[in-house]
């Protein structure tokens, strides 16, 4: 069952052209003081870690279509490579969450669909923009390198548990989610 279930787990490489590529880690490196990334202390049932977030979607718009229209043609290369993912049903591209990660701190081992918030999740996507530490499904013996410019989709289910491995000097991320929704696939009406 794990060989079937580690099938799931995916990588495209290339995806982000490097003007894309080089918006993103700048406002990923941008200074909390201007206003787009805000400092988030964590805790509980994550590691005790600084995280530096914010919404690209609120930073550029442009930028964030442009990703999402980049992202949903790795989703389509997903469909048909996954046949599972037939199945899954009417979604749309929501909010590009970009995340800075300074030397040391991590992730720890965790779903991205556990509560009623988070339900509607039904794909997950993360934009590695950097060479840095990578991301461990642990059940699945699966570690995958962050390179700059790759995509891991993956299901954001209690199946595929997953963690964001130390920094190693500066961990710079996009992450996001393929939401299900009631009005069929449109992706032209949705949040990205």
């Amino acid at each position: 069952m794990t060989d079937n279930m580690s099938q799931l787990i995916k990588t495209y490489d290339n995806v982000l052209p490097s003007d894309v590529l080089e918006k993103c880690i700048a406002y990923a490196r941008s200074n909390v003081n201007d206003g787009l990334l805000t400092r988030i202390e964590q805790g509980n049932w994550q590691d005790k870690s600084t995280l530096y977030a914010g919404s690209l979607n609120k930073i550029d718009s442009t930028l964030s279509k442009k990703l999402g229209d980049l992202i949903i043609t790795c989703f389509e290369t997903y469909r048909e490579e996954v046949k599972q993912a037939q199945f899954i049903g009417a979604t749309g591209l929501k909010d590009f969450n970009i995340k800075r990660y300074i030397k040391g701190d991590a992730f720890s081992l965790h779903c991205d669909n556990t509560t009623k918030d988070t339900a509607t999740r039904a794909v997950g996507i993360l934009i590695y923009l950097n060479e840095d530490s990578g991301t461990r499904f642990p059940f699945d013996n699966i570690t995958i390198d962050a390179k700059a410019g790759r995509v891991l989709i993956f299901p954001p289910y209690w199946t595929h548990p997953h963690e964001g491995l130390p920094a190693i000097k500066e961990k710079l991320i996009i992450t996001s989610y393929l939401h299900l929704y009631k009005n069929g696939m449109n992706w032209e009406n949705e949040q990205y």
